[in-house]
């Protein structure tokens, strides 16, 4: 697939700094019509292993009508049993303690190498404390294949079921794992699971699911204040999320698919 690094992003997105903060402004202006964006954090929602199990199937077959791509294998999933822990790691950022775990395999294991025994002696541990979820925020673990899910506050679980069923099928189209290459995989998979969200709420009339919205404005605005010098760089999501948001209202939801294929969709 497709994957440009997180310096190549933040180029174009800088590219032509007055256009892509007016797409944004449309867009932002869109989002506030359609949702209010009153926000209130709810008590966590707490979805079983079996029932996320039940559940996956159906989120990846309407994405796969939805996208006309198809998932070559379905992850396995579970939801993490302990609660959430957060840390502060460099520059202030926030990340969740499965991330950092995460994190620190995706970018170890393509360096690690796996002729030794050394090595695969790492990735095994690695692997049992990912499958033990030590640490419970949402994602996906591209060594193991697995997705674990954390407590999901205001927003329907198969919202962030769908985010990373997209990690899965990037894995399978053979994305790469490193983190300078991040921000591209994570502004595909927004994409995506926007999508599916979207598709939902018209199927459903949940407003519920408009509350992924105030995510989507949340990284909009602070893309839109980076370029107009108010504040610093955003994160991976963030930027990620913009330029997926902008390529998308330009060309429409194909994109996504062409990413998948090797399509030079940001060449």
């Amino acid at each position: 697939m497709e994957q440009l690094s997180n310096r190549r992003v933040r180029d174009l997105l800088r590219r032509d700094r007055d256009r892509t903060i007016e797409t944004l402004d449309l867009l932002l202006q869109k989002d506030r019509q359609e949702f209010p964006l009153k926000y209130e954090e709810t008590l966590a929602t707490k979805t079983s292993t079996k029932e996320l199990q039940s559940m996956l199937p159906a989120v990846v077959e309407l994405m796969e009508a939805r996208f006309g791509i198809a998932w070559p294998t379905l992850p396995r999933i579970h939801r993490s049993v302990l609660p959430a822990t957060t840390l502060t790691v460099c520059g202030g950022e926030l990340l969740k303690g499965t991330a950092i775990m995460s994190y620190f395999i995706n970018v170890c294991q393509p360096l690690v190498g796996l002729p030794s025994s050394n090595a695969v002696l790492y990735l095994a541990t690695a692997s049992l404390f990912a499958e033990f979820t030590l640490f419970p925020q949402t994602h996906y673990n591209s060594l193991s294949g697995a997705i674990t899910i954390g407590c999901c506050y205001g927003h329907p679980v198969d919202g962030s079921v769908a985010h990373e069923a997209v990690h899965h099928l990037q894995h399978a189209y053979g994305s790469s794992t490193l983190p300078w290459k991040r921000a591209f995989l994570e502004g595909h998979a927004r994409g995506m699971a926007r999508g599916y969200i979207d598709q939902r709420f018209l199927e459903t009339d949940d407003h519920m699911y408009r509350s992924f919205t105030k995510v989507t404005v949340d990284e909009r605005e602070a893309v839109r204040n980076w370029l107009d010098g108010k504040r610093r760089v955003p994160g991976a999501h963030a930027l990620g999320n913009a330029l997926f948001s902008i390529k998308e209202y330009a060309e429409g939801p194909g994109i996504y698919k062409d990413v998948l294929l090797g399509k030079p969709v940001f060449s």
